[in-house]
């Protein structure tokens, strides 16, 4: 791999990244947001109560470490029973070694991580009153309805 396309992954990564971002401003003025976080020298403030979200970050980063490294362990042992079974001389280094560590390693940090994002979770205020959009259908045996309800 060349330094050009670790230049364009990387480009790659922060503009995914960056388009994930919530927008805080909207129309020159800022957005009441929904979800704030908590701060312990204070109560809620007025119209917010406080619940526990899980902590994503960490869900998903040692969800995709745990699969990265699951799949470098695998493709190491997939070489080194390769190289058994088509050659006869040993050399170093060359049966997935590099690939066994890597995805060892990878593993080593993932599961942890994983581990902290579903047993932990983070406290947050929830605004009270946050809009809803519900849709129902209704089956009778001679009718059929549907109905929507939004409140703000």
């Amino acid at each position: 791999m060349n330094l050009g396309t670790l230049g364009y992954g990387a480009a790659a990564a922060v503009v995914l990244f960056a388009a994930t971002a919530r927008a805080e401003e909207v129309g020159g003025h800022r957005k009441a947001r929904d979800v704030i976080a908590v701060d312990e020298t204070t109560g809620a403030p007025p119209g917010f109560h406080l619940e526990q979200r899980p902590r994503y970050g960490p869900i998903i980063g040692g969800a995709a470490a745990v699969a990265t490294g699951g799949l470098m362990l695998l493709t190491g042992f997939e070489q080194r029973a390769n190289l058994e079974a088509n050659s006869t001389q040993q050399a170093p280094g060359s049966g997935g070694e590099v690939f066994m560590i890597l995805g060892g390693v990878s593993l080593l940090v993932g599961v942890p991580l994983l581990a902290y994002g579903l047993l932990s979770h983070r406290e947050v205020y929830v605004r009270d009153s946050t809009a809803s959009l519900r849709l129902s259908l209704s089956v009778g045996t001679q009718h059929v309805a549907g109905g929507m309800a939004f409140s703000f």
